[in-house]
């Protein structure tokens, strides 16, 4: 009796032991340096080799100017431990590419991701996705090569996955035309781009990209939705801030149809978005489109340099209702636009807002020279819908000649249904 109670005494103790050796299994690690990585739901495969059957953890480190990740179906998690990927030599390049299922990307120490031309340092395409964590003070640099998003599809690329930071430091930049995070130049695409935390930087392209949002020329992206971190969004020309890129729109994916014009959505944060050109948050500069937008939380500061609105439209350009509910906003046109609003009507390209709602929070609202503070911008193309504040701290300073709340200089008007 002795003996067999000794001997399942030892057979539990190994059983447990070994239970616990593959519960805490390390990660596999790969060194990007050894060829490329390609990594499926059943395996992984590096330099072209036959793949080598597993399921659990990896972790991506190393240097290289010539290889590259591409992570093509499955969802796997994926901890990036001092990667540096630089590959923007090279034309056609993506540094680390999603085109599959899910990467749940973990940030350990810093990496780096440079694409080439037309690609995004990290690329999401087809139904692709990507959540990014800490996974230990990480941080992430991701730079997209010429026309490339930094967080987001390529060039004239289709993306419909969702694109979502939790936690983390992210710098994402995009090349010309390409939003740092979001869509890339020229009929490129990208779905949802969701903000949950972290400390978050992006940098559209110059000539059109938004700093989150969507790239120039026809580019779309889904429903921008901030529910916390530190964010500073900041666009190349012609764009805005958080939302569009010069020429394109932003689209509300449900199910399988797609409606023109989807959210921006700000529910808390610190956030601080810089529009050169487009509106600080909303629509970007000529023929571009933007959907409604609700502040329902957090610090926001926006600020359009030129053109645009505050929060709202540029020239040329089209958003839809904004609403405000406990936010502290800070919303400033540095040119002629309204500080929430429609943007300027320059050599006769109009910009329309939709209605203008404030039900609570703490707003201040400075137009530019010849913008109200809370309506529509410079000359008679500039108009917005109804304004109606029921509630909240609201401080409106138009410019000029314009009013604190209501009408632009010269002929711009408030459309009341």
């Amino acid at each position: 009796m002795k003996r067999t109670l000794k001997f399942l005494i030892r057979v539990s103790a190994i059983f447990i032991f070994s239970s616990l050796s593959v519960m805490y299994a390390a990660a596999q690690e790969l060194d990007i340096s050894q060829g490329s990585i390609v990594i499926t739901s059943t395996g992984y495969s590096v330099g072209g080799e036959t793949e080598t059957d597993y399921t659990g953890e990896i972790t991506l480190t190393g240097t290289s100017t010539a290889n590259t990740v591409e992570i093509k179906s499955g969802t796997r998690k994926i901890t990036l431990n001092n990667l540096n990927i630089d590959v923007s030599a090279t034309e056609n390049a993506a540094a680390f590419l999603i085109s599959g299922g899910a990467g749940n990307v973990y940030l350990s120490g810093e990496s780096t991701l440079k694409s080439g031309l037309n690609r995004a340092g990290l690329e999401i395409s087809g139904t692709g996705r990507v959540n990014i964590f800490d996974g230990g003070n990480g941080i992430l640099n991701a730079t997209g090569g010429k026309y490339g998003a930094g967080i987001g599809s390529g060039s004239q690329s289709a993306a419909k996955g969702v694109i979502t930071i939790k936690s983390g430091t992210v710098n994402a930049t995009g090349g010309e035309g390409a939003a740092g995070i979001g869509s890339g130049k020229t009929d490129s695409s990208t779905g949802a781009l969701v903000i949950n935390g972290g400390v978050i930087t992006a940098n559209g392209g110059r000539w059109g990209g938004a700093g989150i949002g969507t790239g120039a020329d026809g580019s779309s992206c889904g429903t921008i939705r901030i529910t916390a971190g530190t964010v500073t969004a900041t666009s190349g020309e012609y764009a805005a801030g958080i939302g569009c890129g010069d020429g394109s729109r932003m689209k509300y994916d449900n199910r399988d149809a797609v409606c023109e014009g989807g959210a921006i959505s700000i529910s808390g944060g610190d956030i601080k978005a810089y529009g050169d050109g487009g509106a600080g948050i909303g629509a970007g500069d000529t023929n571009s489109l933007c959907g409604k937008i609700y502040l329902n939380g957090g610090t926001v500061y926006a600020y359009s340099a030129d053109d645009g609105a505050g929060v709202g439209a540029s020239s040329g350009s089209t958003c839809g209702d904004i609403t405000i509910n406990k936010c502290n906003l800070t919303a400033i046109s540095g040119r002629c636009g309204a500080g929430i609003g429609s943007g300027c009507d320059v050599i006769y390209y109009t910009s329309v807002c939709g209605n203008i709602t404030i039900n609570s929070g703490t707003v201040y609202a400075q137009g530019g020279s010849s913008g109200a503070g809370i309506g529509s911008g410079y000359y008679e193309g500039s108009t917005c819908g109804e304004i109606k504040i029921t509630g909240g701290e609201v401080t409106a300073i138009g410019g000029g000649s314009s009013a604190g709340i209501g009408c632009g200089y010269h002929k711009s008007y408030i459309e009341n249904d």
